[in-house]
């Protein structure tokens, strides 16, 4: 899935093939691979390199969720947002050398196969799909931020259960994006199926599409069945629209040198307002749009940050920008 590793033909070393560190997957094992380098510690110590989890998700053709979290030597990995619980011989980990020191080597990362620095050309190939990838250089994610990255906080919306008539049964698994019904009462089964949504609860919800398969099959008596084609649709995540952020106030600023001496505040009667986006689906349809409110009546709004420049530059000698410490 991804592989750091020299990207040159060395005229020293000429059979040099060196992986610094790789995510990939081999018979059904998920494996990291974590050269140390020779400046992180004593080059004749042993020190653990590589951590092979034995998996049954991995080769299971279903989408998965994967995440490793390093604390040298201690290293976590989550399933679907759950921690793995290691067992005596799971993960099994495998010890070896630092990678010794090499000038005029660089190194080359790569995202679904592996740069062969021998033989100038990409080997070890994933055949399959990946959805996503994110490193995170320096810190250790929090355990919920994983929990949250594969639940998504978006699911199918379950028909509520008291629809369910005698006889129908309705089952889901835990992330609610697979629901069987079964039963024989067929006008049940259509008003539980008209009732099956998409939710998403996130704040800023991830454009793109959102596949849909509908298998059906029929029992028919003697215990014969028969498959009807399958249905295929999708829901299309549209990505927000951008609201309009006005920022009023003075243009000029005069005040006295005594004043200056003693400090003047450059945006007394600033103000920021910001326009909420108008839904294009409501727009469409001539629906109205209702904002939430807080209890003061006032539409709460967050900003992600206000930067200030100044041009020409300050006076470094005399002349400062402070800002309020309450």
């Amino acid at each position: 899935m991804v592989c750091s590793c020299s990207n040159a033909f060395h005229r020293m070393i000429p059979e040099m093939n060196r992986h610094h560190y790789a995510w990939f997957v081999r018979n059904c094992r998920l494996i990291l691979l974590l050269r140390r380098d020779f400046s992180d510690g004593d080059l004749n110590i042993f020190r653990p390199a590589e951590w092979r989890w034995k998996l049954p998700q991995v080769c299971d053709d279903e989408w998965h969720h994967y995440a490793v979290s390093v604390r040298f030597p201690e290293v976590d990995l989550y399933v679907d947002g759950s921690l793995f619980k290691s067992e005596k011989k799971n993960p099994e980990v495998i010890d070896d050398w630092p990678l010794h020191p090499t000038k005029g080597i660089n190194t080359t990362l790569t995202v679904g196969a592996c740069w062969q620095g021998s033989e100038k050309k990409m080997k070890h190939h994933l055949h399959g799909y990946l959805a996503g990838l994110s490193v995170l250089l320096n810190k250790v994610e929090r355990p919920s931020v994983l929990a949250c990255l594969h639940k998504c906080k978006e699911s199918l919306d379950v028909p509520p259960m008291e629809l369910l008539e005698p006889g129908m049964e309705l089952l889901t698994n835990s992330d609610l994006t697979e629901l069987s019904i079964e039963g024989d009462n067929k006008t049940n089964l259509e008003v539980l199926i008209k009732k099956i949504g998409y939710t998403n609860s996130r704040e800023f919800p991830t454009p793109g599409r959102r596949n849909l398969h509908l298998t059906t099959t029929i029992m028919c008596e003697h215990g014969r069945t028969v498959k009807v084609p399958n249905v295929e649709s999708y829901v299309m995540v549209l990505p927000p629209q951008q609201p309009t952020l006005i920022i009023n106030g003075s243009s000029n600023l005069a005040s006295d040198y005594h004043d200056f001496r003693k400090g003047v505040h450059v945006f007394a009667d600033v103000h920021i307002s910001v326009s909420p986006p108008t839904s294009a689906t409501s727009a469409l349809k001539g629906a109205k749009i209702e904002q939430p409110t807080s209890s003061a009546g006032a539409q709460e709004r967050k900003l992600d940050s206000c930067v200030v420049t100044v041009y020409p530059s300050l006076n470094p000698d005399h002349e400062t920008l402070a800002v309020p410490t309450t």
